[in-house]
């Protein structure tokens, strides 16, 4: 079953067996994000997401289960964990959209989005997002959002220098001001988007 599609692949539904103690096993819902390798973004994109995946531990951010690289069939396969209330584009401009998130909900996503940004940017080298969006927002069964998508994520300056020059990265509209018309992004660590 697809989830969705995105500029360099999609990701799909499936199951994983896994062992548990004193039991046969069990299924546990993941999804499969299948890269377009056939151009250098997507195997690049790839590369970038899963070396960050494999960095981060925090429970607003997606949890990495497994990876996959396949040279002959150039297969890029990124297995995360699966979040079952879909994004938070979903409820908002969705089918969903006409039912409207409790207030509480909304804080409650809104605070945890904040301390999950707040631990990238707080790191011994800060890491910018870049593609802070609300489909790449992910909620689990109780509304908890997790960031997704780090195939646009970079690195931050370590040397105590206080901003970033490169590329412009990310969706429009959702891209700082400051940003978008100079490719100059202020690193602050009270800044959290």
């Amino acid at each position: 079953m697809v989830l969705g599609k995105g500029g360099f692949g999609s990701v799909c539904k499936g199951s994983l067996k896994e062992k548990v103690p004193f039991k046969k096993s069990r299924k546990r819902r993941i999804a499969v994000k299948k890269l377009d390798s056939d151009s250098k973004q997507g195997l690049r994109q790839w590369q970038i997401e899963v070396g960050f995946l494999k960095k981060l531990s925090h429970p607003n951010i997606v949890k990495l289960l497994g990876y996959f690289q396949e040279e002959e069939n150039r297969e890029l396969l990124i297995v995360y964990e699966f979040m079952e209330k879909g994004s938070l584009n979903y409820h908002l401009f969705g089918k969903r959209s006409n039912q409207q998130l409790p207030e509480e909900t909304r804080l409650m996503i809104a605070t945890k989005l904040a301390q999950a940004l707040s631990y990238l940017h707080s790191m011994d080298r800060p890491i910018i997002f870049r593609d802070f969006k609300t489909s790449n927002i992910l909620l689990d069964e109780s509304y908890t959002p997790k960031l997704s998508d780090f195939g646009l994520a970079k690195w931050g300056p370590n040397d105590g220098t206080s901003y970033v020059t490169g590329n412009v990265m990310g969706t429009h509209g959702y891209v700082g001001p400051e940003y978008k018309t100079g490719g100059l992004r202020a690193i602050d660590k009270k800044t959290l988007a």
